[in-house]
């Protein structure tokens, strides 16, 4: 690959032979010459690649490069510099409608199209913006903060070209101010100031691959840098102070294969998982019921300069009610859940649902512990619902935990409840002693038998 090294930082500023660049590169160059810009940023010719000072710099920089440019060019089909911008393409026609014949032996989808083309007889069609977000180059990790800073994204993909900016998207076929725009739910640029969820930069970002999982947080500084800008908050490894207990509720979609083999954030960051694995955080978040945790005190050790940068330690000390121990077993099944294990609550065994951040090794018990962080009463008189995280110890330090998955307890007034839950639609974990010895294992700290108690999560 022809890149920027420190052996070239002079030839490059004398001159660069365009014929050794890749494909992709001199189409891209063909692209600015057809719009009429005069300066082309590409990351590999312009940040010294086996420099990690110059790298680190620039990396802090990447929020202006993108967020101030003119436009930026995505070869989105493409796996390498080889395959290049413009591709041998058949333009997709107009879908008209899907038509779903059932018979006994199943169901047939077809498609109606203008003019009549056989050939998509039983192809799924999607959406142009749904077939951009497939492409090899937006499954890549450094590629989302690219697509949602800058102000505007012309997408070339193996069928046709695809616009976007602040005020409409679409393909190629469409019309702006006169066809609809095509992506509602498409990210949205912030560098003008735009309403953004980061719970969608989240459930999108955590999908995508990285060669070096450790710039898991780099690669998204400059998403949170532009979010800060316009919604002042304190930025703790992927997460914000704003409302961060109840963030803490994040899950996984699908548990991942194995662990990150590198430290990338802790354990009650959604960035502590290996990159590719889904996470969604807590929808609405304040629009669930009442706390049963507060963070008291948080301690970050960052790697360099960037407050949004990458992190070495981080620590949350956190006062909670209660810890419930629970033990899980290979091939347990209750209610009719793979999900669902054993906990204590009170000396009464009941069921609670996990959702494990990593697939467990069930060939022995393991035993684990809950904290409560959310409770609501449902919408159904004497229903119950409790939200919180699966702790294990670290046995490094006394009261010290990492996060291992999050928990949900759906309490019917029906099943054998134990007293805590009785007569009431909310839990009075106040009922809940532990003895001296009790306090002295799981808490690092303890204000009596009946609490408040304090951990650390790391």
């Amino acid at each position: 690959m022809f890149k920027l090294t420190m052996e070239r930082v002079q030839s490059f500023q004398t001159n660069i032979d365009i014929k050794e660049l890749s494909r992709t590169f001199q189409d891209a160059l063909q692209v600015l010459a057809h719009l009429e810009l005069e300066f082309l940023w590409i990351d590999s010719l312009c940040i010294v690649q086996d420099d990690p000072d110059d790298w680190n710099r620039e990396c802090l920089l990447m929020s202006s490069v993108y967020g101030y440019s003119d436009i930026t060019i995505a070869a989105a089909s493409s796996t390498d510099g080889s395959q290049g911008c413009f591709y041998e393409r058949k333009m997709p026609v107009e879908q008209l409608l899907h038509v779903n014949i059932v018979a006994s032996y199943g169901c047939k989808r077809y498609t109606i199209t203008h003019p009549p083309n056989p050939e998509l007889v039983q192809i799924d069609w999607l959406p142009p913006s749904a077939l951009n977000n497939r492409s090899p180059l937006f499954s890549r990790g450094w590629v989302l903060q690219e697509r949602i800073l800058t102000p505007r994204l012309l997408t070339f993909n193996s069928s046709y070209l695809y616009w976007q900016c602040a005020s409409w998207s679409g393909p190629e076929w469409k019309r702006p101010g006169i066809d609809e725009s095509q992506g509602r739910h498409e990210l949205r640029n912030l560098a003008i100031g735009k309403d953004y969820n980061w719970h969608e930069v989240v459930r999108v970002y955590s999908r995508t691959q990285l060669t070096f999982p450790s710039d898991r947080l780099v690669a998204i500084s400059g998403v949170a840098k532009r979010i800060q800008k316009v919604f002042p908050d304190q930025y703790l490894a992927g997460m914000w102070r704003k409302d961060l207990e109840r963030l803490l509720c994040w899950s996984v979609v699908t548990p991942q294969q194995g662990t990150p083999l590198v430290y990338q954030a802790p354990s009650w960051s959604w960035v502590s998982l290996l990159p590719g694995t889904r996470a969604n955080l807590p929808q609405d978040p304040r629009g669930f019921g009442r706390l049963l945790v507060q963070i008291v005190n948080i301690e970050m050790t960052l790697t360099g300069p960037d407050p949004m940068g990458a992190v070495t330690r981080g620590v949350l000390r956190v006062r909670c009610e209660t810890l419930l121990c629970g033990m899980a077993v290979s091939g347990m099944i209750l209610s009719g859940n793979r999900d669902n294990f054993l906990a204590n609550f009170g000396s009464v065994l009941s069921s609670v649902r996990l959702r494990l951040d990593s697939q467990p090794n069930m060939a022995d018990p393991f035993p684990f512990y809950l904290l409560p962080v959310l409770q609501a009463p449902g919408n159904k008189g004497g229903r119950l619902y409790i939200r919180g995280l699966v702790l294990k110890p670290t046995n490094k330090c006394k009261g010290e935990y990492e996060r291992i998955g999050q928990f949900r307890k759906d309490d019917s007034p029906g099943e054998n409840r134990p007293k805590i839950f009785k007569k009431t639609r909310s839990v009075d974990f106040a009922k809940l002693s532990f003895t001296k010895l009790d306090r002295e294992l799981l808490f690092e700290s303890s204000e009596g038998e009946k609490g408040p108690h304090f951990i650390t999560i790391v």
